[in-house]
């Protein structure tokens, strides 16, 4: 990651020290993670019928997260399908090779 000079008065936007944050944390790639849940939604939506919900892609491992365990191996039964469409339609810096299945709701909505 190059130098970057800032404004005259030497101080950086809230916007750029953002993503100057998440680009060092590997999280820069925000159109891709968009596309990559559309893509996702779009093909596998119906048929998890809401109960696995595509979290992002990050180091290679596409994180899903399901409502409970019964969906678990449901969604572990699709993983080389899920990964041949992330991989094909996706056109990620890094391609997926695993994926990793969280189970229960965010416990920001708990």
């Amino acid at each position: 990651m190059g130098y970057r000079r800032r404004g005259r008065s030497g101080r950086q936007s809230l916007g750029e020290a953002a993503r100057l944050l998440l680009e060092r944390l590997g999280m820069d790639d925000f159109a891709e993670q968009a596309k990559c849940r559309r893509i996702f939604d779009e093909l596998y939506a119906q048929r998890f019928s809401g109960h696995v919900t595509f979290l992002g892609v990050r180091a290679g491992v596409v994180y899903l997260r399901v409502r409970d365990g019964s969906w678990v191996r449901r969604a572990q039964a699709f993983e080389s399908r899920i990964l041949h469409d992330l991989k094909t339609l996706c056109e990620l810096k890094t391609e997926p090779q695993r994926i990793k299945v969280m189970v229960g709701e965010p416990s920001s909505e708990s």
